[in-house]
Order: C-alpha cells, then structure tokens, then sequence
C-alpha cells in the first residue's frame, strides 16, 4: 500500500529573499496526465558519465544532469516532473543517519548527491537545486508534517517542524510537491522505493491535510487554516483524495463516542474498500465493522469491544487489484464496550458493495433467524452451516435476499453467493462466528 512516509529530520532557516510574501496557488485541475505513477523515461537515459560526475563534482555536474533533463520539451509542467522524478529514483531515504546517533545523516543538497542518500532537508534541497538550475523559481518548506509514527490517538506537535518539501513556481503560479513522500516509505524498520506521484501537483486544500507548513502563506490557501483546525480534522492521504474518495458529514480525527459509532464516505465506481479497527496497541480486533452501501455511499457501523481509545483503518484499490492501501485513519474514544460483534466480511462482500440488512448478531440461542442482504447482480444466495445444512435465500426486488434459516449458536454462519453470468463458484460474504470458534 502507497504509504506516508516517516516523520523526518527537521530543517530549519529563514526563506530566501525575494520569495514572495503571499505566493498564488496554481490551478492542479488539469495536471493528471503528470500523476502517471511511473518516473519519466528520460530519468533513465542519463549518461552514466553524467551521473558519475554528480557523485564526485555535483556542483559541476548539476547544470549538464538539468540540461540533459529538460531536453526535448517546452512544457514546463513535465520539465518539473522529470526533475521530480530524477531525485526521487536517485535518492535514498538515509534511515540509518537518522536512527543512529553515532552517525549523522546526509545533509545539504551537494552531500545528498555525493552520497546518494538524504533525509528530508536533503531530497528538499536537491529538488530546489535542480529546480532553480532549470530557471524555475523554487521554495522548500518546512513544518509539521503527519507521517509514520503519526497517531489519531496522540496529540500533535504542530508548532514544531519535522519535515521539508517543495514549491515551485510555474507560469506565474505555485505548485507543491513532496519527493520525499513519493520516493518511497518505510516497512518493518527499512526504508524501500517505492515510486509515486500521490504528492505532485496536489491541490494545496487537500495537500493541507497532512502538511502544515510553520509560515501559513506557503499552505497557498486564501484562508490558511489555523493549527487547531489542522489537528482537529482526519487524517487522509493523498490517495484518498486523488481517487475521488470523501467522507459524508463530519470526520474528526478523534470522536468521543459510546460502544458504537458510524462512519460515512463517498467512494466512486471502481474501488472496493475495506478497513480495520485497531487497539491502542495496534492489535486487530476482528468483528469489528460492518460496511453498508446504498449506491456509491457507504456506512461503517464500528463497534467496541471494551471502553478506551481505538483507530478505524481504512483502505481501498481498484476492483482489479487485490492488495488495498490505506487512504484514512479515524480515532476513537469509546466510553464502553459493545456486547456483540458484526460478522466476518469477505472481499466479494465489500467489492460488490453488498449490504446486510438483518441480522448483524445472531441471538444466543438455536432457532430460526430471518436473514436480509443486498448483493446485486448475484444469480442466488444461501446460507452453509455444519452438518451440511444449505439454505437457499430467495430473489426480491432491488438485489434483496431473503429467507428464514435454522442457526445453531455453537455453530458458525457462513453466508455465500454465486454471481456473474454463467458462474458456477460460490464465494463467501459473510461468516457468524460460532461460540465454538
């Protein structure tokens, strides 16, 4: 999953001079034919020579790198995503200067392109470099920025920086960019590449979301929002905003509710989502949360097995992709535990956007159980419990099933559907966890 990338060393000074006191946001309506998610081929075609001499005379170097870069477009936009592209495929995060106390990491943009590796201030100032060499006017930022080791949970330090990223001027007009952010992520302790355009050309409303610069003028908003806003509101991604994704009502990042609570998105065609609810200890707890979709709207219903703090984790793909990425995070204080948990939910379950109208609990005791779901497009639906006992649900209108079923509480629920034309599989949606499990 594209990931935010680690809070990183802070870079401090004051702006240059000639920056100016009140920069212009530029319209990102029409660049997405730049977020194409793979580096610019001419990345590639540098002359090894050329590289050789950025490693060992960078100073020298960096007017023929920018040159070669350029070449062959008038189109200024590409021109700065080629440089973009440049750093963030030849650069390396420098985690282990950054962990390790007996050994400083990397700095300054010259040091950064002899030793191939930077923290933030370095990937900063490499693409302000190579910018300004290309005859770009260019600002890096530094302020507070929400990356890993973030929590919804934790109180942010937002007067403090912790990170640096870039502005570019571009036809009269400011564009925001994080290499660092889009060069690649930490996973289990190491940092990896892990190539993205998410943070190129992002509009600055929702660029704000994870980045609050310590000077509000470079936010680039007519009405830059204030450090309490920024904390109080959710924590998303840019993937949650490039993919169109939008919560219904009000999202903050963190609710004081009972043993339950509900949360509400837009979510287009095309994407299937999924999530998890964590403990303050990042365990999962499962039978958790139930999705329900009435069109392209969906609720999260969220229970709470026991009162305290808790984070909604939310993810999403294509429908042609199975690996998901988180895209939200949602923190929870619950001031008690719920009795019962939802049932099990399956891919299909969630890629179809299929809706359990009743039950979301099964009752305690054996017996017959009404069950209601919506699973559009499926050629039928049953119910498979042990000892073989397969229960068809019957077809009504809307892409409803119903029927009434014979549960055992000591036995697990599984419920199944068959869709598509012609297809023969069954595919697990739902499963009721029996109080055997």
């Amino acid at each position: 999953m594209p990931s935010i990338l680690f809070l990183a060393l802070a870079l401090t000074g004051p702006a240059r001079a000639g920056d100016p006191a009140h920069p212009v946001a530029g319209d990102t309506a029409g660049l997405g034919r730049y977020l194409t998610e793979e580096p610019d081929p001419r990345v590639f075609a540098v002359p090894d020579t050329v590289l050789e001499r950025v490693r060992s005379d960078p100073s020298g170097a960096v007017p023929e790198l920018v040159s070669f870069l350029v070449e062959g477009t008038d189109d200024p936009f590409l021109q700065v995503k080629r440089l973009h592209d440049w750093v963030a495929v030849n650069l390396r995060y420098d985690l282990e200067g950054l962990l390790q106390p007996d050994r400083a990491p990397a700095g300054g943009a010259y040091g950064a392109l002899t030793s191939g590796r930077a923290v933030c201030s370095g990937f900063a100032g490499v693409q302000e470099l190579l910018l300004e060499t290309a005859g770009f006017e260019a600002h890096t930022i530094t302020g507070y920025a929400r990356g890993s080791g973030f929590s919804t949970l934790v109180d942010e330090q937002v007067d403090r920086s912790n990170h640096a990223w870039t502005a570019v001027e571009i036809e009269g007009a400011w564009y925001l960019m994080d290499t660092t952010w889009n060069a690649g992520n930490r996973l289990e302790g190491r940092w990896r590449h892990d190539y993205t355009t998410d943070d190129l050309f992002l509009d600055p409303a929702q660029f704000v979301t994870t980045h609050l610069p310590l000077d509000p003028a470079w936010q680039l908003l007519e009405a830059p929002i204030e450090a309490g806003a920024f904390q109080a509101q959710a924590f998303t991604t840019s993937g949650f905003h490039r993919q169109g994704l939008a919560f219904v009502g009000e999202a903050p990042r963190l609710q004081q509710v009972g043993a339950e609570a509900t949360v509400r998105l837009s979510v287009p065609a095309g994407l299937w989502l999924t999530c998890e609810l964590e403990a303050a200890d990042g365990t999962r707890i499962p039978g958790a949360t139930l999705q329900l979709w009435d069109g392209d709207e969906l609720t999260i219903r969220v229970r709470f097995p026991a009162p305290g703090p808790h984070q909604l984790l939310i993810f999403t793909a294509p429908l042609d992709q199975q690996n998901t990425w988180r895209v939200a995070e949602l923190g929870f204080m619950a001031s008690e535990g719920a009795d019962d948990s939802f049932p099990t939910a399956y891919r299909p379950y969630e890629a179809d956007r299929a809706s359990l109208v009743t039950p979301w609990s099964l009752p305690d005791e054996a017996g017959t159980v009404r069950i209601v779901v919506r699973v559009q497009g499926a050629r039928a639906v049953a119910v498979d419990t042990p000892g073989a006992r397969w229960q068809q649900l019957q077809p009504r209108k809307r892409g409803l099933w119903v029927g009434r079923v014979v549960i055992d509480p000591d036995e697990p629920v599984v419920l199944l559907a068959r869709r598509g034309a012609g297809g023969q599989s069954w595919d697990h949606l739902l499963r009721w966890p029996g109080d055997e499990d």
